[in-house]
């Protein structure tokens, strides 16, 4: 005799298929886009030339084919925002930040596309100010890649403000699109 209340309509026990229940509930519940953060430091006088923010590393580097500058996009996503502070008052110059990419059907040793260049004044290091955020959600390019994409960061400040024991701290703020994750 089968007792009605340990078992659903299946004959399974009620266990069991509430776990599986609350299973397929939490994954049609998960988001399908995701805030990943991606943090990155270095030391180094900037000057005026172009750097690439390293995404593996914590050697920097001018030129955009060091592996260490940056990253295949797992999934289809947007940069967000970069929160950059750096260890001495860089406010006397502009610093141009450019979101870059190498298309996922293009070799490596193409030069990178640019999608957007975002410029603010750079950060003091004596007041609030001493961190800025950089919004790459504004008009203007594109923030958004494709899965596969090699992305990657770079910065340049139109006045030489650092110094060689100069200290960069960043945050990169993405937007993952996860909906086809299995």
């Amino acid at each position: 005799v089968t007792n009605i209340l340990d078992e659903d309509a299946m004959g399974s026990n009620s266990a069991t298929a509430l776990a599986t229940q609350q299973s397929i509930k939490a994954y049609a519940d998960r988001p399908a886009r995701q805030i990943v953060l991606m943090r990155s430091g270095f030391k180094d006088e900037i000057g005026t030339d172009k750097y690439y923010v390293p995404l593996q590393s914590e050697l920097e580097q001018t030129l955009y084919y060091h592996e260490m500058n940056s990253f295949v996009a797992p999934f289809a996503g947007k940069l967000l925002k970069v929160m950059y502070r750096g260890s001495g008052d860089y406010s006397g110059g502009e610093i141009s930040f450019t979101l870059e990419q190498i298309p996922t059907n293009v070799v490596f040793l193409t030069t990178p596309t640019i999608l957007k260049t975002v410029a603010i004044d750079g950060p003091t290091n004596t007041t609030s100010a001493n961190m800025i955020t950089v919004d790459f959600t504004s008009a203007g390019g594109t923030n958004a890649f494709v899965a596969g994409d090699q992305i990657m960061l770079a910065m340049q400040s139109d006045t030489d403000v650092t110094s060689s024991g100069s200290k960069h701290f960043l945050t990169l703020v993405f937007e993952f699109d996860f909906s086809g994750l299995a």
